[in-house]
């Protein structure tokens, strides 16, 4: 993951990075932090995109993204690896960063 892809799911969950996720924390950069995104986080970061009313569209963008695999797993399975959810996360928010544009 790049550092401008994990920018964006920092910001869309309201994060800070320093090296722990700190949400009151300030005057960080964001693209030196050497957090490794895990379960715990992608299970806030999902409790965020719902709280936001968006899964119905984040959960298009995954199917979408699981219909051009090999289909050699089951979706929700495929899906919940943190590594495969926040790149998925990271392409969903950068479209939708584009549409509001």
């Amino acid at each position: 993951m790049t550092p401008e892809q994990k920018k964006l799911i920092f910001d869309y969950c309201g994060w800070c990075e320093t090296c722990d996720i700190q949400p009151t924390c300030t005057n960080y950069d964001r693209l030196e932090c050497r957090h490794t995104l895990d379960g715990n986080d992608m299970v806030a970061a999902m409790n965020k995109i719902v709280e936001n009313c968006e899964w119905g569209d984040f959960e298009r963008k995954v199917v979408l993204s699981y219909m051009q695999t090999e289909y050699n797993q089951q979706l929700i399975p495929w899906l919940m690896q943190p590594d495969r959810f926040f790149e998925l996360m990271s392409k969903w928010l950068e479209v939708k960063d584009a549409k509001a544009k």
